[in-house]
């Protein structure tokens, strides 16, 4: 509802919700002190700047005539005092109930009250004028007024005029849905927001306000991003695009401009708040990818990061460039927990082709922590049937596990998908050496063992990878346990007994050469 001090009584508190809201800090670079107080039917506003000022006080319900020229009625508890003061010069209205139920004034200049005739009147009018125009009353009907009278240029005079941010904002509002602007009016408009809205609120409400005029043309695109940007406020400055993700489908380029401000949010939580918003508006094109991700990996929060990747993985239709530079973008996680979150959330969008599962393992092996690097590998291990390709890479990258536990916990999952491809044997082999606990060793190439099916390299593999467990008892159990799979084929016997010979123990060496005769 607006204001309007016409025909129709209005009380005071009305009129206060709707009051000017100031940004003190950004007055205050310029020596300007407002103060606003309202509530109970009150309202007091007071601005200062350097030698001028000017003090607004209500309460109680007013009428103005249909001109705005005089008040036409007051409520009996109703009153309006102003005072405005430039250098010297100093003028004063008070306008009370008379005994007669009509409007009484007293009209002071200087401190002098001055009698009733019609230069007053018109003094009082001008005054009038100040309140009117400084609480933004009947801004709609005033701008279409001046629209009509002085056109554009009349109302961008007008807001100069004004003293508050809030009521400024009302004119811009109403300007913009009147005036029917042109794509250099609306570019002017929006360099015109920094100066005439200081405060985060009044600019984010304009601007939130004026999105159906700027984005009907891409040629304000600009122009209208660049405004949203000089939102001082985070929230106020996430608040303006969240709204446009909301109530508008827009434009691929709009989208990217949009998402290039939502990179200059100073506040983790409001920057990603913006970019999972983002997430169901996201098109493969270039130019988005690259302003989505560049705008990501500039949160520095482990968490909001995650959940902004997370929520681009619930978004389907993603290619395989988006889908490699999520995974790279994983990487700038700094938590390994986090990160270890978005790869397993990751794995059902996992694939074999070479660039999304290089950029899917060099982020694997960026975790920091050995129990999460493990359990995203032992994700991928369970919920995916991999090629030998990509195991062959998952081994390599569990070798890199600097906790023997873990790496062995890897390997053991990946016996079950384990064939006898040469770069992939070599992987795991190389894997299992890498490991400084004996029985862990022994633990993965026994787990080995229990396929039926390895072929006679991967048998001579094993044995090989055997004599170089240093732990004795460790050793022979493995190398007894290729026993019955190496009887009758004399290259692997021969595999076996040169394995046996590493064995340090005297009883444990019989023990191997024992299992062999049986």
């Amino acid at each position: 509802m607006n204001p309007s001090f016409r025909l129709v009584a209005l009380p005071v508190l009305a009129l206060l919700v709707l009051s000017p809201c100031f940004a003190p800090p950004a007055f205050a670079q310029r020596g300007t002190l407002v103060d606003i107080h309202e509530g109970r039917g009150k309202y007091h506003f007071r601005w200062t700047e350097d030698d001028a000022s000017l003090e607004i006080e209500m309460r109680g319900t007013i009428t103005l005539t249909e001109d705005d020229a005089a008040v036409a009625s007051i409520s009996e508890d109703g009153r309006l005092e102003v005072e405005e003061r430039k250098g010297r010069d100093r003028r004063s209205l008070e306008v009370w109930r008379g005994d007669d139920g009509q409007p009484a004034y007293r009209y002071r200049v200087d401190g002098d009250r001055q009698p009733l005739n019609d230069a007053t009147r018109a003094e009082i009018a001008d005054l009038l004028l100040v309140v009117i125009r400084n609480t933004g009353m009947d801004a709609e009907r005033r701008v279409g007024e001046i629209l009509r009278r002085a056109g554009v240029e009349g109302v961008f005079r007008e807001i100069e005029l004004i003293l508050g941010g809030s009521a400024k904002r009302r004119y811009f509002v109403a300007l913009i849905e009147q005036g029917e602007l042109d794509v250099a009016q609306l570019r002017h408009l929006a360099r015109l927001i920094e100066e005439n809205l200081p405060g985060s609120g009044d600019r984010g409400r304009f601007l939130r306000a004026a999105a159906p005029y700027f984005l009907a043309e891409a040629d304000t695109y600009p122009a209208y991003f660049r405004a949203i940007g000089t939102i001082a406020s985070s929230g106020e400055h996430a608040r303006v695009l969240r709204h446009l993700l909301s109530e508008y489908q827009p434009t691929q380029a709009a989208l990217v401009l949009l998402l290039e401000s939502a990179g200059r949010i100073p506040s983790s939580g409001d920057k990603s708040r913006v970019l999972r918003d983002a997430a169901s508006h996201y098109t493969n094109h270039p130019e988005v990818r690259q302003a989505y991700f560049e705008a990501a990996e500039s949160i520095p929060s482990s968490g909001d990061l995650a959940r902004v990747l997370q929520a681009m993985l619930d978004q389907r239709g993603l290619d395989a460039a988006t889908l490699a530079t999520l995974f790279a973008t994983v990487e700038a996680i700094p938590s390994s927990g986090d990160k270890a979150r978005v790869l397993i959330a990751a794995a059902p969008q996992y694939a074999s082709d070479a660039a999304r599962r290089d950029a899917y393992f060099d982020a694997v092996a960026t975790i920091p922590s050995p129990g999460d690097r493990a359990r995203v590998l032992r994700t991928l291990l369970k919920e995916h049937d991999l090629d030998p390709a990509a195991l062959t890479i998952l081994i390599e990258v569990a070798a890199d596990i600097p906790a023997s536990g873990e790496k062995a916990r890897v390997l053991i999952d990946a016996a079950p998908h384990y064939v006898g491809d040469a770069a992939l044997r070599n992987a795991y082999f190389d894997a299992v050496d890498s490991m400084p606990s004996p029985s862990d060793q022994a633990r993965v190439l026994l787990k080995l063992l229990e396929r039926s099916d390895l072929d006679r390299v991967t048998l001579a593999g094993v044995l090989a990878t055997a004599a170089r467990i240093h732990a004795s008892g460790d050793k022979t159990r493995v190398i007894i346990a290729t026993a019955p799979r190496v009887s009758g084929d004399d290259e692997l016997v021969e595999a076996y007994l040169a394995a046996a010979e590493s064995i340090v123990s005297d009883s444990d060496h019989r023990r191997a050469l024992s299992a062999l005769t049986r």
